[in-house]
């Protein structure tokens, strides 16, 4: 799954980018960005890290996610008809709101204001949409001058379904905010819309901020109302710093600045709870790790993830979910406690269960 990250200019967006995935991508005005750029993100867990220390393994691998930075033309448009091609294969969006001051790079509306921002990219982001319900029904209803009567009358229900889309577009109200009707699901089954992607928002500060987070947090979210799901607060400078430094160097830079939780470890975990995703976990001497399914998903589905033969031959999943097991810190226990269940092939993985997969080849 692929996260699109976007924003206006000289937002900070290829920075965040940056922190988020490890890149060096040129940014601030130096940046002539034509294409996406992508990059990988590890998504933190601290479940990982204590499961490390009481395993020793010779590895430890993390899930990760896919974000993609989106270029932005210099006069602010995001929604054009290449980038909508490219947002299009995204599986979510996540905008970055400029909040720092910065004279060497002026906002290229003069100012800084989040709120204006934000609205400017929420409201261009449903208008692009809008103009693609426009081009649709123009496209049907010329195709109308070449039908029968019958298919005529099911174009005109189509259209009808398309134009109530459109008002509700047209009131602000984005697609994922909307019930849709099983006629509305059918009409826009071939229709791919930007406004039905989960959005979240990136408010990027000063490091002179970063004492105010919390504060900034709660004023963000009033801003958002229904525009987006989530939000984040990240001083992007201090974090892409942070990002090129040992993990040890980290936690004590962020002691120094007083910030010990990480605005962009929130930003990558919000942004796979908005997806859908969790993380299940095997562990042994050799590997630690967690893999990554939708919510919802079978043990015998999940099992296709390590491998299709353990999905094939599944016979069952000895599950402890990891609030149990941390209680003991130890499967010898886990097991004489009872707190080991064996699970079959329907039985829905849990967010943080630790599993091993009985299976025949």
């Amino acid at each position: 799954m692929q996260t699109g990250i976007v924003g206006l200019p000289f937002s900070g967006k290829t920075t965040i980018h940056n922190s988020i995935t490890g890149s060096n991508i040129e940014t601030g005005i130096n940046n002539t960005q034509k294409s996406p750029n992508l990059g990988v993100a590890h998504v933190p867990d601290k479940r990982l890290e204590h499961l490390t220390k009481i395993y020793t393994p010779k590895k430890t691998i993390q899930a990760e996610l896919m974000f993609s930075d989106i270029p932005v033309k210099r006069d602010g448009e995001i929604f054009y008809g290449e980038n909508i091609s490219h947002l299009q294969k995204m599986d979510a969006l996540l905008v970055v709101v400029r909040a720092f001051t910065d004279e060497s790079i002026p906002h290229i509306d003069g100012s800084v204001d989040l709120e204006r921002d934000l609205e400017k990219i929420t409201f261009d982001l449903i208008f692009s949409d809008i103009s693609l319900i426009d081009r649709r029904i123009i496209n049907i209803q010329d195709s109308m001058k070449r039908t029968k009567a019958n298919e005529r009358a099911k174009s005109l229900k189509t259209i009808e379904s398309l134009k109530n889309i459109q008002g509700e577009f047209e009131k602000g109200i984005p697609l994922r905010n909307k019930k849709l009707s099983e006629q509305e699901k059918l009409v826009l089954s071939d229709t791919f819309l930007l406004s039905k992607l989960p959005l979240m928002i990136v408010v990027n500060i000063d490091e002179k901020d970063i004492k105010h987070s919390s504060e900034i947090q709660k004023l963000t979210q009033k801003v958002i109302k229904n525009k987006a799901s989530e939000s984040a607060v990240i001083c992007g400078l201090i974090e892409e710093e942070l990002s090129k430094l040992s993990f040890k160097e980290q936690s004590e830079l962020r002691k120094e600045l007083n910030f010990d939780i990480s605005g962009l470890d929130k930003t990558i975990q919000l942004t796979y709870s908005s997806l859908g995703l969790v993380s299940f976990i095997t562990v042994g001497e050799d590997e630690v790790r967690a893999w990554t399914i939708s919510k919802a998903t079978s043990a015998e589905k999940a099992a296709s993830v390590i491998h299709s033969d353990i999905s094939k031959g599944f016979i069952r999943a000895e599950v402890v979910s990891y609030n149990d097991f941390i209680k003991f810190d130890s499967m010898v226990q886990i097991k004489n406690k009872g707190l080991l269940r064996k699970e079959g092939k329907d039985y829905k993985i849990q967010d943080g269960d630790i599993v091993n997969y009985l299976f025949s080849v």
